[in-house]
């Protein structure tokens, strides 16, 4: 009797716990318009700049970027303040 008593309040408190964390998990949000990062496509756009130039600015280490695999990231927390001033 009491090992079905502790099973069925385990599963009640773990179906609690799931609910909790679906609801935070829904309520989270990004505060920080400058967390993430742009791509190549993202930033020739925003500069509105060619590819080579975009290349040259990479290469005269005019910009913050990073390669993963054979892709360019940049983080738009540097445009932003920027665009800023």
């Amino acid at each position: 009797m009491q090992n079905t008593y502790f099973f069925t309040q385990k599963e009640k408190d773990s179906n609690e716990l799931k609910l909790l964390l679906v609801e935070l998990i829904n309520n989270i949000q990004p505060t920080d318009k400058d967390h993430g990062f742009y791509d190549s496509a993202d930033l020739k756009s925003l500069l509105n700049v060619s590819d080579k130039t975009l290349y040259r600015m990479r290469k005269n280490n005019a910009i913050p970027c990073i390669k993963l695999g054979k892709k360019y990231f940049y983080p738009k927390h540097f445009f932003n303040k920027k665009a800023l001033g």
